[in-house]
C-alpha cells in the first residue's frame, strides 16, 4: 500500500519518534498530530473511526491495542522505523561505573525486576519473561481473521540480543516476518 500520497491523512503522537520520522521522510501525504495522553489508545481509534485520519503511526503497543477495538483494522506488514533504546552516564565515568551500569540491568532481570515491572504494569501480549528470552503474543482481529504476532527477544547479553516476529492467524504456524541481530557499537 502506498501510503505517502496527496490527500492521505497519516496520524501520530506529537513529538514522538514516529512524528518525528514521518516528519523528515512524508513528501505528499499530511501529518496529523495528537497529543500524548492516557487515552492515546482511544484517541487513535476516533481518529481512524471518524476519519480525521486514514492510518495511524505509533509503536506497536499503541498499535495492535488500537486494532483490537476497531472492526476491521489491518496492520500494514513491516515497521516503518526503529527506535534504539540506550542508558547514559555523565561524561568522565569510569569504566567500572559503565561496568556496574550494565551489571544492574543484568541483575534487574535476574532477580524479577523487569517481570515485576511488566506484571504492574499489565502490559498486554507479555507472556513470558525467565530472564533470557522474552516471549510477547498480542492477538489481534484483521477483517474476520484473528491474528497472532509471536515476538521473541532471545540471546540477550550486556552486547547482543537477536529478535525473531512471526505473524499468522491464532492456531495456525505464522511466518517469519522479522529477524534482527542486534550489537552493541563501539563506545566513542
Amino acid at each position: 500500500m502506498q501510503t505517502d500520497r496527496p490527500g492521505v491523512k497519516i496520524g501520530a503522537i506529537k513529538g514522538s519518534p514516529s512524528d518525528k520520522y514521518l516528519t523528515r521522510t512524508l513528501k505528499s501525504a499530511q501529518l496529523v498530530r495528537i497529543a500524548l495522553s492516557p487515552n492515546i489508545v482511544a484517541d487513535s481509534v476516533e481518529m481512524l473511526r471518524t476519519g480525521k485520519v486514514d492510518l495511524f503511526g505509533a509503536d506497536s503497543g499503541v498499535v495492535y491495542a488500537a486494532a483490537t477495538q476497531l472492526p476491521g483494522a489491518k496492520i500494514l506488514p513491516g515497521v516503518f522505523s526503529t527506535i534504539q533504546q540506550t542508558m547514559l552516564l555523565p561524561k568522565g565515568r569510569s569504566a567500572a561505573a559503565r561496568a556496574k551500569l550494565a551489571q544492574l540491568g543484568v541483575e534487574a532481570k535476574r532477580i524479577g525486576v523487569v517481570q515485576a515491572a511488566i506484571e504492574k504494569r499489565g502490559l498486554k501480549g507479555v507472556r513470558k519473561w525467565d530472564g533470557k528470552q522474552l516471549v510477547i503474543d498480542l492477538r489481534f482481529p484483521q477483517g474476520e481473521k484473528k491474528m497472532l504476532w509471536h515476538e521473541v527477544w532471545s540471546g540477550i547479553t550486556d552486547t547482543s540480543f537477536t529478535q525473531t516476529g512471526d505473524m499468522g492467524e491464532v492456531g495456525v504456524p505464522g511466518k517469519r516476518v522479522l529477524t534482527v541481530q542486534g550489537t552493541k557499537v563501539a563506545d566513542q
